[in-house]
């Protein structure tokens, strides 16, 4: 058996990254049940967080998976785990940077035209 391979990167967000990998072959999916999953851990304020999630894209002919909740500009280590009777594999480890936050900020009176009605008497001569 052989791990996950062709891990890539395919979108990168201020929020979220997006991974895709080669498809499995016969060897893996023909007799066997498996699991894969994501294996990432970033640092949030000094700490190393660790998470793994279960991907389910597996039988797709482009399996890719995204992991949300994310804090902008982290860098993000991540693998694949792949696990059945015959054992565990991983792939290689990636290392990317989320994006910089975008601001998003709204223009409350772009789309408003204010009119005035306003009265001014005549000017008057001091002669």
């Amino acid at each position: 058996m052989r791990g996950p391979r062709k891990l890539e990167v395919v979108e990168v967000k201020s929020r979220q990254i997006t991974i895709r990998w080669e498809p499995f072959g016969y060897n893996v999916t023909r007799c066997h049940s498996y699991n894969l999953t994501v294996h990432y851990c970033y640092q949030v304020g000094g700490q190393e967080q660790v998470r793994e999630e279960v991907s389910w894209d597996t039988d797709n002919s482009h399996p890719q998976h995204t992991i949300t909740n994310l804090s902008p500009y982290t860098n993000v280590s991540v693998k694949l785990i792949l696990m059945n009777p015959e054992g565990r594999k991983e792939s290689q480890e990636l290392i990317v940077q989320t994006d910089e936050d975008q601001l998003h900020v709204e223009n409350r009176w772009k789309d408003t035209f204010v009119e005035l009605n306003m009265s001014v008497p005549p000017l008057q001569s001091t002669d």
